[in-house]
């Protein structure tokens, strides 16, 4: 029955290991789309590419900017696992594809795109939305009058600590700040509505805890809300030390999501010491300062 189901439909939506399952084994399409295939190892995507008739196409929508798949195996990564099939594509200099950029971003409020569309995208991206359509949400945080982007700085005295099980980072001082500016939110916005993201998961524990009146609220890591969004996004991001290591937070793909989530206002929460002393993270702060967006709770 569901293989008639398959055959019959014009239409067939899988995740590309579905493509391999033993009822679509028969199945062959006209068109492949893989969406995100940025972020798809060469092999997964290989599977669902095998399902292409003899005069196919395929479609690849990806954005090399964002997070590259994810490789448990460093060693495997190394060897090219962790490079997608996308961003292999784009490198080729022999290849005859040549890609096409969606530059019109429907999203975010045109103050949050600004800034990422300069630093990763060289000034390409359009607003499909005026900062008229995407208003601050009416909350008790002091939303500037540029719009509904602001950074609180927390403080240094506020250090960074190993997680419990030694595998990760969190800051609970910094858990507390992120706390404080989703009361305030919630004043006029729904728990559902916002999203609350960090690029540790020991601090993604530390801020569930923190949270957990509020159980719509949704607490995720930053490498699991890619492809995501919300009305609101708080951003944790945890690391506050004199060497001004950032550890992966310095990786400018991770940090390209973090701030591209948001669809109305967007609240970063960091140690502005430390951030600014990688130069990706102090171009961003230059921006904050020049829209005058840092604010106090």
């Amino acid at each position: 029955m569901m293989s008639e189901i398959l055959t019959d439909a014009q239409v067939v939506c899988s995740t590309l290991i579905g493509c391999g399952a033993s009822v679509m084994k028969n199945l062959e399409f006209d068109m492949v789309l893989v969406d995100e295939a940025s972020q798809a190892t060469e092999p997964r995507a290989l599977i669902a590419i095998g399902k292409l008739s003899a005069v196919g196409r395929l479609v690849l929508i990806g954005d090399q900017q964002q997070l590259p798949p994810t490789c448990v195996s460093k060693q495997a990564e190394n060897l090219g696992l962790g490079t997608s099939l996308f961003a292999r594509l784009l490198k080729e200099k022999e290849s005859l594809l040549g890609p096409t950029m969606l530059k019109v971003q429907y999203r975010m409020h045109p103050l949050i795109s600004k800034w990422p569309s300069d630093a990763f995208y060289g000034g390409q991206l359009e607003n499909g939305v005026s900062a008229a359509m995407r208003p601050p949400p009416k909350s008790g945080l002091p939303w500037p009058s540029a719009g509904g982007l602001i950074f609180v700085n927390s403080p240094s005295s506020s250090q960074e600590a190993t997680s419990p099980d030694g595998k990760s980072k969190m800051n609970l001082a910094e858990c507390e700040l992120v706390r404080q500016a989703a009361e305030r939110l919630l004043q006029g916005t729904a728990a559902e509505d916002i999203g609350v993201i960090s690029p540790y998961r020991g601090q993604v524990i530390q801020l569930r805890r923190a949270l957990q009146a509020w159980p719509a609220m949704e607490v995720k890591t930053i490498d699991g809300f890619q492809g995501c969004e919300k009305r609101v996004i708080l951003v944790s991001c945890v690391r506050c030390n004199s060497q001004g290591d950032l550890g992966f937070l310095a990786d400018y793909r991770r940090l390209n999501v973090a701030l591209t989530r948001a669809q109305y206002g967007l609240v970063v929460v960091g140690n502005r010491e430390t951030l600014e002393k990688n130069p990706l993270w102090q171009g961003w702060l230059k921006f904050v300062d020049d829209h005058d967006l840092q604010v106090l709770l």
